[in-house]
Parts: structure tokens; sequence; C-alpha cells
């Protein structure tokens, strides 16, 4: 019997798991014939964010993403939301059930267990995904898929001239000078999605190409209809969504990120089912 894939991400305050910690995380189970769809999402509130209204989060959040299935659990401190990732896997039927993620961890490193298994570390708990079968995206999708994208430094200045203005980019004087090494700056600098990089080297053949792991939010780009819409942050998933003057308005940026990851985890989990066989997938016990 293949296993249920049970989607999972995390938003963290930064990328150092001694100095930041878990603001966010959320499961996400797919109805089966003998349970109900689930979406679980627990929120660590920075400092400052005062008393949040959880229902009213709850709602909005509801209202936002389409999820009626959605429940918020608010923590008071991130070992309350450690706690709630432990309830959750004890909730978990391992023989049918198995954790997928994206950059979550394989035979060679990862990001996201990792940062928890460090903070587990730190607050003195037990390791929350004890035994939890798990499956990593990133490396089937690297090895199965072919992904590449346009390698930047490769680029000629003409090429980057060409690039910016496909991009609908302005150029300051400097930077239309013929200065390559300053349009390729610019060019980074309005962080422009792989699928736009590949439709303008569709449009005029570039070779200059590189197989380098692509963000999340790009991987689900390329090979899933839509984008998620009620996502606020425009930045690389893999970097921290910035915090908002208003703290309860930046609980409730982190928590439509996190919910945002979440949907890219399980759409790609959905292509990967359909188009690599199981015997291809490096399932592990964590």
């Amino acid at each position: 019997m293949d296993a249920t894939n049970i989607a999972w991400s995390l938003e963290t305050s930064g990328q150092s798991a001694v100095l930041h910690d878990i603001t966010a995380t959320g499961f996400f189970r797919p109805a089966t014939e003998s349970k109900r769809q689930q979406i679980g999402l627990y929120i660590n509130p920075p400092e400052g964010a005062g008393e949040i209204d959880e229902q009213l989060l709850s709602r909005t959040l509801r209202d936002r993403t389409g999820y009626s299935e959605l429940a918020v659990t608010l923590c008071g401190t991130e070992r309350e939301l450690l706690s709630g990732i432990n309830r959750f896997t004890n909730s978990m039927e391992f023989r049918t059930e198995r954790l997928v993620t994206y950059n979550g961890e394989d035979w060679t490193g990862g990001f996201a267990l990792p940062f928890v298994r460090t903070r587990c570390a730190k607050c003195g708990l037990d390791w929350v995904f004890d035994d939890v079968p798990h499956l990593d995206l990133a490396g089937p999708l690297e090895t199965h898929f072919n992904l590449e994208t346009v390698d930047l430094e490769s680029l000629d200045a003409d090429a980057l001239d060409e690039l910016a203005n496909h991009l609908g980019l302005s150029l300051d004087y400097r930077q239309q000078s013929g200065n390559g090494t300053a349009v390729r700056e610019r060019i980074r600098d309005s962080d422009p999605t792989d699928s736009e990089l590949a439709e303008w080297a569709q449009d005029t053949q570039c070779t200059a190409m590189t197989t380098s792991q692509v963000s999340l939010r790009d991987a689900h780009d390329l090979l899933c209809d839509g984008e998620i819409a009620f996502d606020p942050s425009q930045e690389q998933t893999t970097e921290p969504v910035a915090t908002d003057a208003d703290p309860k308005t930046a609980v409730r940026d982190i928590a439509l990120h996190t919910l945002a990851d979440l949907g890219r985890v399980r759409d790609l989990s959905e292509v990967i089912e359909a188009y690599v066989g199981q015997r291809y997938l490096d399932e592990i016990r964590l």
C-alpha cells in the first residue's frame, strides 16, 4: 500500500538554530477513507505581539486561504510549539502515513529538520519526530526532473540587457552604459522567478543554464498549476518572512506564508507521486 503523504512546513526567525527560533509550523493531512482532511498550524508569536484573538486569527486565515478545516493553535513559547509537533506525530500511523518536506533533510543534509533537532536539544525536549517515516522532495525533484534555469554569471552584457528588458526593469545610467556587472546586480535585486527566466531562455534559445537546486516556490511555479495567491512573501522561501511594524500583522503574514509553503509541499508531493516510481523515492526514518 502506498503511504499517505502528510506535508509539513516550517517558518523560523532566521537561518541559525542557535541564534533564532521557530515561529510557525504546519501539517496537511489529506482525506482518506478512514480520516478526514486535517490542516494544523502552530504559531509562536514574536515578542511584543501582545494578546492575539485566536478565533479571529483562525477565521481570517480560513477566509484568506479557503482552508475550512484549518485548526490554529497559538503557543506561548517555542517549547509549546514543539510539544504541538510531538502531539501531531504521535497521531500518525507509521504503517500508512509519512511526512513529506522540501529541503527538510535527506542523507546529505537539509534545513528544517536539523533546525528543529537543534531547538529540541536547546529546549531540553525529546526528538519530536522520533522514528517518523519521512521523504524529502528536493532530492527526487533534482534527480528525476530537469529544472535547469538561467545562469546569470555566464551571460554577457548584451544578453543581460535583453533579460532586463524582458523582465521590464528600469536601468539607471550606469546600468545603461554597457556595465554587465551592474545589470546583473539589478536583475538579482528584482528577484525574478525561475519561471520568468525559463520563459526568456526559451524565447532567446539561451544555453547558459545551471542545474543548482531551485527554491520551493520556484519548483512549485515550474511544475504545478496556479500560484499560491495568499502568500504575502515575495521573497525566496528559504528566507524568513519580514516582520511588520504591527506585530499582529506580522503574525498573520507568518501564518499565511507557512500555509502557502505547506500547499506547495503538498502539490509537489502529488507531482512526484504521479511521475516518479516509489522504488526511486528514498524514505528514511527520523
